[in-house]
């Protein structure tokens, strides 16, 4: 019983300690410390609680609009009804849990007092509050960007968790996929699993850049970039050339195309010494052609 009690009011308690503004500002405004108060008891409880004392800076001269509650209270129990006439406080609460009860508080110069009366499953529990200024002046704001340099803080870890917009996994496949680095997409080690990771390297593996590096690995890494993106070598090969040969890539053509060179061997080697071939490129082509027919 006792740690059912426990489970159920120490929570409630928490919400009455500490009021936080709910809307964030960045300048300076002049406050005033608070001491507050919250002393909670229930009827059959075996050992009362002892009272909670903790201090909040409050707005100087900002009216009582609301009751003193922290920001976890507005996210977790809802105020209604609060009627403030002359210095005088009611209102309804209800929160998650099933927890539902009414609020009396009587407002001074310097000081609150009053009680909540709160219903749940395990009982009906009073919370005596009160509350008194300790003269000590402060900014009522410093607990405002405390709170959202914590949420700033959080919102950021979450950007650069798993996942995340910032995770740094993410921004390494991407370059792995640019760059064609089979290592993170393929083998059971592979840290890029994701079907748009995969996606995104295959497109590349199909480049001419990513098969004259796959070419340059060995004979094995071509075929097996292929099939991991479920295409094979030749179909590649022949895509490749036909755009080669669309963009007179001679070199290209000389390495990989044999057949789709040809015309351009017979056009711009045969009967030709190379020396005699003023431009560099097709210099360069007829004797990478040349050199792969006579190492046949």
């Amino acid at each position: 019983m006792n740690r059912r009690l426990t489970a159920v009011f120490l929570p409630i308690l928490a919400l009455y300690l500490v009021p936080i503004p709910s809307s964030f500002a960045a300048n300076t405004v002049p406050g005033e410390e608070w001491e507050t108060t919250v002393k909670m008891s229930m009827p059959g409880m075996p050992m009362q609680m002892p009272a909670r004392t903790s201090k909040f800076c409050r707005a100087k001269d900002k009216a009582w609009d609301a009751p003193p509650m922290d920001k976890q209270t507005q996210d977790q129990c809802k105020i209604t009804d609060y009627k403030l006439t002359g210095n005088h406080a009611t209102w309804k609460v209800t929160c998650q849990g099933g927890m539902s009860g009414t609020g009396d508080l009587t407002y001074q110069t310097d000081s609150y007092a009053g009680t909540i009366t709160m219903s749940t499953e395990a009982g009906d529990m009073k919370m005596d509050l009160s509350g008194r200024k300790t003269g000590t002046a402060c900014d009522a704001m410093e607990n405002v960007r405390t709170a959202e340099r914590m949420q700033r803080q959080a919102a950021e870890a979450q950007e650069y968790a798993p996942g995340g917009s910032k995770d740094p996994m993410i921004a390494a496949c991407s370059e792995g996929a640019a760059s064609g680095n089979r290592a993170l997409f393929m083998g059971p080690d592979a840290l890029c699993k994701k079907p748009e990771q995969k996606a995104a390297f295959c497109k590349t593996a199909v480049t001419q850049k990513a098969f004259e590096t796959y070419t340059r690995e060995g004979s094995n890494a071509l075929s097996e970039v292929a099939t991991f993106c479920g295409t094979s070598v030749e179909y590649v090969r022949k895509d490749l050339c036909k755009k080669a040969v669309a963009a007179e890539d001679l070199l290209f053509l000389a390495n990989h195309c044999e057949e789709e060179a040809r015309p351009f061997a017979e056009k711009l080697c045969a009967g030709r010494k190379f020396t005699s071939i003023a431009d560099d490129k097709t210099r360069g082509f007829c004797a990478q052609y040349a050199g792969k027919l006579l190492g046949k």
